[in-house]
């Protein structure tokens, strides 16, 4: 066994599942093939794509450029702690991700709950160089700009329950339909036309944006959609777990749980450059000449990693175009050390909100259960900024910014660890933000499969978003490509 390839079918145990298995799968297996399907990427969807596919009995490899398995979900293990550096928690509105951890064996935490500091509630806000210790304080700041009953409300907030009021979806899965087309406006258009003033929409909706880089960047629809489907969350939570939490171990622990399950080989370092559609099959080429072939394929490659692979198969030009242009949201976050109590001094909220580089502010739990780090969050614009700057350049700025806003945290924080999804290689950000007109565009073409060639990943989700939406993605591909093998 080498150190990119896990083989964890044993003789005896295949040997019985072959004897096992309907003509159609030893058909398929006596072509010229080393599988039935390859499945590309080792995230969650790959991942869920690969357990349906065993289950039925086909003969899977999964190939993976990272030498880790879990994709956009990251749990830093070198940090105090265990840091979750994506998919940063669940409710029990993942079922699909719950019942998967808790079938395998896994169990849940809540960081921090049980200590007095990160149990307290509350966000301050710090705009145009002015702190806001609460809301009453807010609904005093010189930038609050909102009138009569929404003066209370958080920028967020004001956004929020504009968009949970105008929203068209009855359902989260309608947010493709033709009738729909109308909101694939810009969010910036719609809230424009409903009153909202330039400078009012950059302080909602440009600073700490949740999707794209601001509101003339993504699509109103995608936040009806995101609207509709936390609404969907909150009902699934009625009957389940309360708040959220992570996995025991570090959420990573679970598509690990999820590799270590599976019988198939999974190909650890094995970088998908070309993936060819031929009449007897598909194969799959890395860099260094090495290939892999099998009846067909499942791509669950983020689009922007799936941009660099030359495909040989007969998808169409819309297709092309949406793995080429369809953006993704940017997160920078660095982690700074707490070496002293800081919060002892100024009696300020351990999150905080701002219109600075350093966007938000999080404290976040150590091993012991005790504050730890004190995170960075910066999204859009101001994590684009950030990538453009050496490492120690962009820790200094955060730092100097943080103890600007924060003068109690002068001399006792050390910055730690820096991460970025969109300079990494094989994610090129956290999640798929679509822009104006790229929902009725270029989303009915997102996951149309190409003869062979089958796809998943969070992008093509219909339902759910994030990494349910990915679990959600590999199952219905599993099943598309179960269809065209038995067929």
């Amino acid at each position: 066994m080498t150190k990119n390839t896990w083989n964890r079918r044993h003789f005896l145990a295949a040997s019985a599942g072959m004897l096992a298995m309907p003509a159609i799968i030893r058909t398929a297996r006596a072509a010229n093939n080393d599988y039935d399907v390859a499945v590309l990427g080792a995230g969650l969807s790959g991942l869920n794509a690969a357990r349906h596919l065993e289950a039925a009995g086909y003969r899977v490899v999964i190939l993976e450029a990272r030498h880790q398995v879990g994709g956009r979900v990251r749990s830093e293990d070198t940090l105090n702690g265990i840091q979750e550096l994506g998919g940063q928690s669940l409710t029990s509105g993942y079922a699909s991700m719950v019942s998967t951890a808790e079938e395998l064996g896994l169990s849940f935490f809540s960081p921090g709950a049980g200590d007095p500091v990160l149990s307290r509630r509350g966000t301050a806000i710090h705009v145009s160089g002015k702190t806001a210790a609460d809301r009453d304080a807010w609904s005093s700041h010189p930038a609050n700009m909102f009138v009569g009953d929404n003066k209370t409300q958080f920028p967020w907030e004001r956004l929020r329950n504009f968009i949970a009021a105008e929203n068209p979806l009855q359902v989260a899965q309608d947010w493709q339909k033709p009738r729909y087309a109308n909101q694939d406006v810009s969010l910036a258009q719609l809230l424009s036309a409903q009153g909202f003033s330039d400078a009012e929409i950059k302080l909602i909706a440009d600073t700490n944006p949740t999707y794209g880089d601001g509101a003339h960047e993504i699509s109103a629809l995608m936040h009806f959609y995101n609207a509709a489907w936390i609404k969907r969350l909150i009902e699934l939570m009625a009957n389940g777990r309360s708040g959220s939490f992570q996995i025991v171990g570090g959420n990573q622990m679970l598509p690990k749980a999820m590799a270590n399950a599976l019988n198939c080989d999974i190909r650890l370092g094995f970088e998908a450059k070309r993936i060819s559609n031929t009449a007897g099959g598909i194969i799959v080429s890395n860099p260094n000449g090495e290939t892999v072939t099998a009846k067909s394929a499942i791509c669950s490659l983020p689009l922007k990693a799936l941009a660099n692979v030359t495909i040989d198969a007969p998808i169409s030009k819309t297709q092309r175009t949406a793995i080429k242009n369809i953006p993704y949201s940017r997160v920078h976050q660095v982690f700074f050390e707490i070496q002293k109590p800081f919060w002892e001094h100024d009696g300020l909220p351990n999150t905080f909100w701002t219109d600075t580089i350093a966007g938000r502010l999080f404290m976040s739990a150590g091993a012991d259960g005790k504050p730890a780090y004190l995170k960075t969050w910066a999204t859009g614009r101001q994590a684009a900024v950030l990538d453009q700057m050496p490492d120690k350049e962009a820790m200094d700025l955060l730092l100097g910014t943080i103890e600007t806003i924060r003068p109690a945290t002068k001399g006792v924080l050390k910055p730690r660890y820096l991460w970025s999804w969109q300079q990494e290689a094989y994610s090129g950000g956290t999640y798929a933000a679509w822009g104006p007109g790229q929902i009725t565009g270029l989303g009915p073409s997102i996951a149309a499969p190409a003869d062979r060639l089958f796809f998943a990943g969070e992008h093509t989700a219909k339902l759910d978003r994030g990494m349910e939406g990915a679990m959600e993605s590999g199952e219905r591909a599993a099943y598309e490509v179960i269809d065209r093998l038995d067929g």
